[in-house]
Parts: C-alpha cells; sequence; structure tokens
C-alpha cells in the first residue's frame, strides 16, 4: 500500500505516464489482495461456525455491521391526543394491542362454511417414525452443548451426554 501510495504520488506530481501505469497496476494489485484477503477471512469465519447455526448468524450479523437496534418511544399520538409520560405511552399501547384482536375479527365477514372446507384432504392419517441405529443417537448426543438449557424434561444436557454409554440403546428403543 506505501508502494502504491509512493507511485501516485510521483504521478500526480510528475504528470508522467510510466509512473501512472505503474500506478494502477500497484493500486490494482493491492485491491485484488484486499478482496482475496476479505473473501478468505469470510470464508473462515462462516466454516468455523458452520455446525452451530446461531454463532454463524451471529458472525454473519457482525461482518456484514448489522447490529441490534433498540429504539425508544418519545411520544404516542392516539385520538389526536400526544403523550409523552412513559405510564401514559404503555397504556396507549396496552388500549391497542388488547383490542386489535377483537377489531380485526370484526372486519372479516361472516361466512357459512366450516374451517373444514378450508383443509386440504390428502392428509394421510399414517405416520412412521425412521428408525435409527445407536450410533446415530450416539452422534447426536455428542453434539449436544452442555451450555444449553434443558428440554421440556428437565434433564441437564451433562446428565445424558456423561451416561450416553448407558442410555443411547434405551433412547435409541425410544
Amino acid at each position: 500500500m506505501n508502494y502504491r501510495d509512493t507511485l501516485k504520488k510521483k504521478a500526480v506530481k510528475n504528470k508522467s505516464s510510466r509512473f501512472h501505469e505503474a500506478y494502477k497496476t500497484a493500486r490494482n494489485d493491492v485491491n485484488r489482495l484486499i478482496k482475496n484477503t476479505k473473501a478468505s477471512y469470510f470464508q473462515e469465519v462462516i466454516s468455523n461456525s458452520k455446525n452451530n447455526s446461531k454463532e454463524m448468524w451471529r458472525n454473519i450479523n457482525q461482518l456484514i455491521g448489522k447490529t441490534s437496534k433498540t429504539t425508544n418511544v418519545i411520544s404516542v399520538k392516539s385520538n389526536d391526543q400526544i403523550f409523552t409520560n412513559k405510564d401514559d405511552i404503555a397504556e396507549t399501547f396496552n388500549d391497542y394491542f388488547s383490542k386489535i384482536g377483537t377489531d380485526l375479527s370484526n372486519r372479516i365477514p361472516p361466512s357459512n362454511e366450516g374451517f373444514e372446507e378450508y383443509l386440504d384432504r390428502s392428509v394421510s392419517a399414517v405416520f412412521e417414525f425412521k428408525s435409527v441405529s445407536n450410533d446415530e443417537v450416539e452422534t447426536v448426543l455428542s453434539k449436544l452443548k452442555v451450555s444449553k438449557s434443558s428440554g421440556q424434561d428437565k434433564k441437564p444436557v451433562k446428565i445424558l451426554k456423561d451416561s450416553s454409554d448407558i442410555c443411547v440403546s434405551y433412547l435409541t428403543y425410544i
């Protein structure tokens, strides 16, 4: 980059086509190098988080410069009145959102047809689970993150992982 900048200064100062051509070549080389370096960096960041979608999206948003924005409501206008007090604003939002469902449902014209008329009749009554092997269950258990919260059964992930050799056959059976 320093070499490119030096060539630019010489090209501007001397108004020589030789320096100008050398500057253009150096500029293009630097731009190509920057582009390739950025691409390899982005590829590395994304490939390092390819097994964790939450981390991948956090990295992507960081790379593109997207940050979550918090918006503070300063004033709200309702029924030709402007509210600036936080309690009044909260009450105005509460009134609006508590009535919106009823207001929208009142706008829908009544119908003589039941909900069954809108359903697809091609739904099969048969449902089958795909059988899995002990190895597949063990692989899934090994990929569980201990830092994540437990499921509906409230069993800590660490216990499942630590006892996987014992419980894998039972989990596969289930």
